[in-house]
């Protein structure tokens, strides 16, 4: 996970970035059509930079106060803007799998909420000073407390997920939607699709598919061993690697399970899918970040597709990812 107010985060200050007033509440970001406002960021950061001061560390220093009393720096604001981003997408991503927050999920959001806030830089913003793991987090209103927790919850929901999803034939289908997923396939040709069930009762009889595609290839330039389709770099591809007019037939099939025939140009083949292995939630960030709508106010940065953050910016005009 990025946990952006640990040492390296809060080594940086907080000094002065000085919030506007305005009646319409613009957006501090905007995330695939969801407002984060500047109202509801400016709160937040005056809150964690007067929590900070509080807590009698390194950041009631000089940096603290700056030219605005009260306010938090540029960057502060810019990586804290960046982890609402994160979560909004995790949010998003949790509400569309309809996924359940369990009990233990909530632990560990609230474990990593503390954890967010654990560490403050040391008074010459070099070595940092541990104060109470929760010090800078207990003296946050409760409802910034509760929220945090609940997105770090979906956060953690989100990434046992990702990374047990069960062998089922609606694995296979979720996952095509996602290109970065990998996907282990092994195709067997056989001669025409009338002689299918007879090769599909042999497998799942116990014939070997491996060996029944080796006999089938054999003599063949550049053929698959034992059948199973592998990138160029001998690993299991990313679906989004596999030819569209494959891939597209694999949705509904039972991982684990010889399906067919599917027809691809000439050939006629029976299928396997192996195993998929989903992206960790890391991945999942990046992929969301580069692929979604972001919009940043200039105040905060700017969204950088590439790098999948919020960076730093000169524009006077929000910088806009129409990914």
């Amino acid at each position: 996970m990025h946990r952006l107010l640990t040492t390296a985060v809060t080594a940086i200050g907080l000094a002065a970035l000085a919030s506007s007033c305005s009646t319409t509440n613009p957006a501090a970001a905007t995330v695939n059509g969801t407002v984060i406002t500047q109202r509801t960021v400016e709160r937040q950061l005056r809150d964690l930079v007067k929590a900070n001061a509080a807590i009698g560390t390194g950041t009631t220093s000089t940096a603290a106060s700056g030219a605005t009393p009260g306010t938090a720096n540029g960057d502060f604001a810019r990586l804290w803007v960046d982890r609402l981003v994160r979560l909004q997408l995790v949010h998003a991503e949790v509400q569309r799998r309809q996924i359940a927050v369990t009990a233990d999920d909530r632990t560990a959001g609230q474990s990593e909420a503390q954890q967010l806030f654990s560490q403050a830089p040391a008074a010459d913003g070099s070595a940092p000073a541990t104060p109470t793991p929760s010090a800078v987090l207990d003296r946050m209103p409760k409802a910034f407390r509760d929220d945090l927790a609940n997105r770090l919850a979906e956060e953690a929901a989100l990434g046992h997920d990702l990374a047990t999803k069960p062998v089922t034939a609606g694995v296979v289908r979720d996952v095509l939607k996602n290109g970065r997923d990998l996907i282990c396939v092994r195709v067997l040709p056989i001669a025409s699709a009338e002689v299918a069930p007879k090769i599909l009762g042999q497998i799942s009889g116990g014939a070997d598919m491996a060996q029944l595609a080796d006999a089938q290839f054999a003599g063949a330039s550049g053929a698959p061993k034992g059948g199973l389709v592998l990138g160029s770099d001998g690993a299991c591809p990313a679906i989004g690697q596999l030819r569209q007019d494959f891939a597209s037939q694999l949705g509904g099939l039972d991982i684990g399970k010889a399906d067919g025939p599917i027809t691809l140009g000439s050939n006629i083949l029976i299928v396997r899918v192996e195993q998929v292995q989903v992206e960790p939630i890391a991945e999942f960030l990046i992929a969301a970040q580069r692929s979604g709508t972001i919009s940043i106010d200039p105040r905060y940065g700017h969204f950088d597709p590439d790098a999948g953050v919020v960076a730093t910016t000169a524009t006077t005009a929000p910088a806009t990812n129409q990914g």
